[in-house]
């Protein structure tokens, strides 16, 4: 009726906003019907909230005509009760009225609600995670989380949604080779590469006020799992870092799948300690591929006092040495009965590649001769600006290392400037300093202890009795088992790297024992090649400089790969 009585008034308000309209000349015009249709929905909206707020008086009024009735049957059930209802579900239909607050579901454990949140008991433990995440409720001491997507994935990092807790302990990767423990209340504090991740929902209480209120304390562990190609990880994440992100990872481009079965684990308990020990034998049970340590026999060395070599050699072991240290702990009253004979022992070497300048001696008469002879004084003359220039530039490069790169925070572009730089001009400096100063570029080219090792086994001054009939083929069985006869050690163990050497095996190796040698039946006994290797995201995300690390730059001797590896 307002538009049909009103409309010649309506008229002339259209014809100036064409008549101002950029567009309409060019044959765009503005439409009265838009305009009465905006018009209308305004009219529309601001209906509603007025009905919004008449209904809301409304409820009022019924509260307090209702009031003496309290929670009574008659009261939720009567006419002004089921009014009273349908009110409030009209008013939730229009927008208005306040927000619902998040109720746990029935039940105990952990449970999953309407609104993919997962809680432990009465807490709300992980509010809105991924809607491609499922729970695997059959084991009855928690429950497996799973994810699956519409593509092929080698990395995929998922939403567990907003953690919440009252603090948190976890074990976190600090480097390739190494975990720390880490504390914190919030997610925001949680550090990347999260291995294990401990919760306390409720807020510490000593037991006079557990026995006063009449309560306990709440703990949920999860542990991201390693399922079929991948492995998983926990991290903070979101757009405002408030998120607990599983990053689930093959770590290779070319392994490819569309889910992981078991990407993580969640249980609770009141007792940590318990809830650990249960965790671990459900994870255990599901995926076969260990053993908890209540079912594992013990070693026979954890009772008895061992003694190893690295801290007093590193890798400069000897058998005198060895011999000395056995008898030094056994006149302290303290004698070793197990001996780790740690990295020194092998036969490994450099490549060819790898130039190792040798050391220049020179007498002081052939030093002085060449200082007067014209032609060496006129070389110096041309050589050393070049030196200094050099030297100049060995100086800047090693000061930008120092003060920009080994400080630098995660994606600095210093971090990727050096990495380009150490896989491309610097790389083989960088190569040929590491082999002078640490043993990451040596590869294993026997299965037999090394002559330097051999020939120090049969020192006639050693300790030993026999020790100078320990040369040879066989000198180094004698010598172990001379330890034992006269030292007293009941076990003895050889370190060695689990890939032969840090750089792997070279392509001469020969293992020398047949197809007993387990490094033999690792390189199906044709030599090794380097197989270069790629460190994955997660691993850089706390140790970046993997990219220049002297195992990817000098690549690892492998056999029955392709050409490329996997760190991390």
């Amino acid at each position: 009726h307002l538009w049909r009585s009103r409309g010649e008034a309506w008229r002339q308000p259209l014809a100036e906003m064409q008549s101002l309209n950029p567009f309409h000349g060019g044959g765009f015009a503005v439409s009265s019907t838009v305009v009465r249709s905006i018009l209308l929905a305004s009219l529309i909206l601001a209906g509603s909230r007025v009905s919004g707020f008449l209904m809301s008086m409304s409820e009022n009024a019924l509260n307090m005509k209702g009031g003496n009735a309290g929670g009574s049957k008659s009261g939720q059930n009567g006419p002004s009760g089921r009014r009273r209802n349908s009110l409030t579900a009209f008013r939730k239909r229009l927008g208005g009225g306040p927000k619902e607050t998040l109720a746990p579901p029935p039940g105990t454990g952990i449970r999953k609600d309407g609104t993919n949140s997962i809680w432990a008991g009465k807490y709300l433990v992980l509010e809105s995670i991924d809607k491609n995440l499922g729970l695997d409720v059959g084991d009855k001491r928690g429950v497996f989380v799973r994810t699956y997507a519409k593509s092929m994935f080698s990395r995929r990092e998922v939403s567990l949604g907003r953690m919440n807790c009252d603090s948190w302990m976890a074990s976190t990767r600090q480097k390739l080779w190494w975990m720390v423990p880490s504390w914190g209340a919030s997610v925001e504090e949680l550090p990347p590469e999260c291995q294990f991740l401990l919760l306390r929902m409720s807020p510490s209480l000593d037991d006079e006020s557990k026995r006063d209120e009449g309560g306990e304390d709440t703990y949920v562990v999860l542990i991201p799992m390693v399922c079929g190609p991948y492995r998983s990880s926990l991290r903070c994440g979101g757009l405002e870092k408030d998120q607990l992100v599983t990053t689930v990872e093959s770590g290779d481009a070319a392994v490819l799948c569309n889910q992981a079965a078991d990407m993580c684990y969640i249980a609770t308990g009141s007792d940590p300690y318990a809830l650990l020990s249960d965790a671990f034998a459900a994870i255990s049970a599901r995926s076969a591929t260990f053993r908890v340590r209540t079912q594992k026999t013990l070693p026979p060395t954890l009772d008895l006092f061992g003694w190893c070599t690295w801290d007093a050699f590193y890798t400069d072991v000897t058998g005198d040495g060895i011999a000395q240290g056995l008898d030094s702990l056994r006149s302290g009253g303290t004698p070793a009965k197990f001996l780790i004979i740690d990295d020194g022992w092998q036969d490994v070497r450099n490549d060819d590649t790898i130039w190792i300048p040798p050391a220049k001696t020179r007498s002081p008469s052939e030093q002085h001769r060449r200082s007067r002879h014209p032609v060496t004084r006129a070389l110096d003359g041309v050589k050393a600006p070049v030196f200094r220039a050099w030297s100049m530039v060995q100086d800047s490069v090693e000061w930008y290392y120092d003060n920009k790169v080994e400080r630098a925070p995660l994606e600095s572009i210093h971090l990727r400037i050096w990495g380009v730089l150490a896989n491309t001009v610097l790389k083989k400096r960088l190569l040929d300093r590491s082999a002078r100063t640490m043993d990451y570029t040596k590869r294993l080219v026997s299965a037999r202890a090394s002559d330097r090792f051999l020939s120090s086994l049969s020192k006639p001054d050693s300790t030993l009795v026999g020790a100078e009939h320990s040369g040879g083929s066989n000198g180094f069985r004698n010598f172990l088992r001379a330890c034992k006869d006269q030292k007293g050690l009941k076990y003895i163990y050889c370190w060695h790297a689990l890939l032969g050497y840090w750089s792997g095996v070279g392509g001469e190796f020969n293992a020398e024992f047949g197809a007993k040698s387990p490094i033999q039946g690792a390189t199906d006994g044709h030599g090794a090649k380097p197989v270069r290797v790629v460190p994955s995201k997660g691993i850089l995300a706390v140790e970046p400089q993997l990219k220049w690390d002297p195992l990817l730059l000098n690549r690892i001797g492998m056999s029955g790969m392709g050409s490329h590896g996997v760190i991390g």
